[in-house]
């Protein structure tokens, strides 16, 4: 686990992401670029 996402989950941060259900890697790559806290890929 990253240490500064852990730091800010455990001083109570709001870290926002969304759910990526696509199929294909190119869209959880634009989503990371976008700069969101974390991607949960189903």
């Amino acid at each position: 686990m990253n240490h500064k996402f852990r730091s800010r989950l455990l001083a109570g941060d709001l870290l926002v992401g969304p759910v990526v259900t696509l199929p294909a890697p190119e869209v959880a790559e634009i989503l990371a670029a976008a700069g969101f806290d974390w991607l949960f890929v189903d």
